[in-house]
């Protein structure tokens, strides 16, 4: 299994164009079979407001990824 944070889409596909305050740590994950690792999201806003953003998990072999969000 692969997360992946996209967490700041270009304002030609769609974004806001806005840096996103949101990090993972670790950036990039691999899992195994059976295996469990942990993923910790953090934010660090530049202003108040509500804030969203999704945590995208690609599966091999699988078209759909499973969508998580923050």
């Amino acid at each position: 299994m692969t997360f992946t944070l996209k967490s700041t889409l270009p304002t030609e596909e769609g974004g806001s164009g806005e840096k996103s305050p949101f990090i993972l740590e670790p950036d990039n994950l691999a899992l195994d079979i059976e295996q469990s690792e942990n993923l910790t999201v953090f934010c660090f806003p530049d202003k108040a407001q509500q804030f969203k953003d999704e945590v995208i998990c690609l599966i091999q072999d699988n078209p759909n990824p499973v969508v998580f969000p923050v």
